[in-house]
Parts: C-alpha cells; structure tokens; sequence
C-alpha cells in the first residue's frame, strides 16, 4: 500500500512539474518571446567562463540559489589597474523602478571622489544596458567597485542566467565598456590639467596610483596620488629655483603646525596678518625674515597656506587634499603655481 502511495506521488509531481513547464512555454510564446535552452553544464551552476582584455581578467559565474524568490543568478569580477575610488549601487524594488540610470539604480555608499564616475553619462549609459538586457531579471544588478586601498575591481550580480557562448561574450564585452568608462571618467579631470599645463601623460605605477610630474619654467610640478588614512588622496608638490639654503624654515596653517608638534615653538614674523594665520618655523633667521617680507609674496601665500592648508619649506610648496573636481584642482594648481612663482621671483631679487 505504501508503494502504491509513493508511486502516485511521484507520478503526480512529474505531472506537474511538466505542467508548470509547458505553461511557462506557452506564456512565453504568447508573448511572441522564444525560450532559449540552457546548452549543457557550461551554463549551469557553479559553471566559470574567464576573459581578457587589455590585460584586465574577467570571472563569469553561474549560480542556482532555492531558497531565492530569483534562482537563476550571475556573477562577474574585474579586476582593474587602476586605483579607483570605492562605491556601491543596488537595484531599486521592480514596483518602483522608473526609467534611465535613476529609475533603476539607488546608491548604498560612496567614497570621495566616486562622483566622478557616478555623474558620467557614458557609465551610466553602460550599466543601465545590463540592467535592462533581456536575461537579467527585472533590472536586478548589483555594481559594487571595491576602491583603494585594497587591490581594486568590479563585481557584478546579475539576477538571471545568459545561456548561449555568445550571450556570454556579449556581457563580458558590456562589463569591460562599464570598466573603461569609469577609469575614462576618473581620469578626465588629469588628461585636463595635463592639457592645460602640459604636463604630459598620465603614468601610473604598480599599485593603479596616477602621476604627473615636469619641469615647467624653472618650476618642477608633480601631482601624484597617494593612499593615506584608508583613502585616496591627491597630493601636490611644487618646487621654485633657489631655496636649497631655507631647510630649515617650514610656513604651515597654524593648526597643521599644532599638530605637527611644532605650533608652541613657532616665531612672530612681525607680520601681524601672518602671524595671525600660519606658523613660521625659522622666522628669525634673516634669510626667512627677507623672504616673508615681501607683500606679493605673502598675498599669494596667504590663499594657499592658511585657505587650502598646503605648506611651504626649503623642497617647495605642499599640498595634500582629497579634491577631485577639475575645475577645483586647476584653481588649487593655479594659486600653488602662483606663490612658487612668487618665491622664486623674491628669492632672485635677494640673490641680485
């Protein structure tokens, strides 16, 4: 009797499974759509496809997850060479998503400077497609780029399977679009300021970090970024002729010189507004007096050393900051180059 039992049951549930099948046929041919069929084990669960490009490798992932409302997923890692900051995107519910990028996508975290790339009409443009290609379900993807200072890379989940050799070369050809359209965007304010200064390619070193160094009218300008506190950051050096002599002098924000340990130490200069803004270690040595006498000089020091915190010692003018806006890094350029300018122009006038 109860093999008689058992053996109903599992007549039923192959009757129905079938059932559930042939109805999901039908709906799909009503709907004038065809029913790709999976091709074998190379596009089922746990299943691994691997890309290059530009020497960037690409991973593609085929997952089967029960306990799902969606089984059928996709994931897909980049790894990049290039140092990018960090964010998150995930899909807004079906019930509320709209149209274009917004309608689609809500944002989870960023890290400065990741506006850059979020705000790019060629990254959005990008993403949106895999969103809305015909196998992903719903709009269902997940973006997440993991920044410095870990070894940086994309990652994907796509809800719904790609099951054919070319489907799968087609999104592996979108996500390495979406790649290059975030490193394009993130370095569009660089090939600016390169453009503008002629400072010449943007180099890169092992790590993805940019740099721009030249010699631009007896100033040496380097930009370079760094990785500091578990961020990016951009750091600006530039160096006027002449104050090999001047090692000893060092002209900060008064709070960078509190906590740099040396604030309490500092020197009058007898420049009341001077005093009132920057610390000068050094001051009374006649070389520094001479130097911070000038009132061009301490016109262009001023905005530079107490309005953006940079410095100035004996190896030029400093400036570290977390500024990615091109036209907010050119008017930082633009005033350091100015008070280099104004250095190196004091510093002949004391030499003649």
């Amino acid at each position: 009797m109860e093999l008689i039992l058992i053996g109903i049951i599992v007549c039923f549930g192959a009757f129905f499974a079938g059932l559930v099948f042939y109805v999901g046929q039908l709906q799909a041919e009503l709907a004038g759509e065809s029913v790709p069929e999976i091709s074998g084990p190379a596009f089922g669960h746990g299943s691994v496809h691997s890309y290059e490009r530009s020497g960037r490798a690409l991973e593609l992932r085929w997952y089967y997850n029960p306990e799902t409302a969606s089984h059928e997923y996709m994931t897909a890692s980049l790894s990049l060479s290039t140092a990018l900051p960090g964010f998150e995107l995930r899909p807004k519910l079906a019930m509320l998503q709209g149209s274009g990028f917004e309608g689609v996508f809500a944002l989870r975290r960023r890290d400065p400077g990741a506006d850059a790339i979020l705000d790019d009409p060629g990254f959005r443009r990008a993403l949106t497609a895999i969103a809305q290609r015909r196998d992903t379900w719903a709009g269902q993807v997940v973006c997440t780029v993991r920044g410095a200072p870990a070894s940086c890379g994309l990652s994907l989940r796509k809800e719904g399977w790609v099951q054919s050799e070319g489907d799968a070369e087609r999104l592996a050809g979108q996500i390495f679009a979406l790649a290059d359209a975030a490193v394009e965007a993130w370095d569009r304010p660089w090939l600016r300021i390169s453009e503008r200064w002629r400072l010449g390619p943007v180099r890169r070193n092992e790590r993805g970090l940019r740099r721009l160094e030249v010699e631009r009218d007896g100033l040496r300008v380097r930009l370079e970024e760094v990785v500091g506190a578990r961020r990016l950051l951009t750091n600006l050096t530039v160096v006027p002729p002449g104050l090999e002599d001047l090692d000893t002098m060092r002209v900060a924000h008064r709070e960078v010189a509190k906590k740099e340990g040396w604030g309490a130490r500092a020197q009058p200069t007898g420049n009341p507004v001077l005093d009132m803004c920057v610390s000068v270690r050094d001051a009374r040595n006649p070389a520094v007096q001479a130097l911070l006498e000038d009132p061009e000089l301490t016109a262009a020091l001023l905005p530079v050393v107490h309005g953006r915190r940079a410095s100035l010692d004996g190896r030029g003018v400093h400036l570290s900051t977390e500024v990615f806006d091109r036209a907010e890094l050119e008017a930082t350029l633009d005033e350091a180059m100015e008070l280099a300018r104004a250095v190196a122009r004091r510093v002949a006038e004391l030499e003649g």
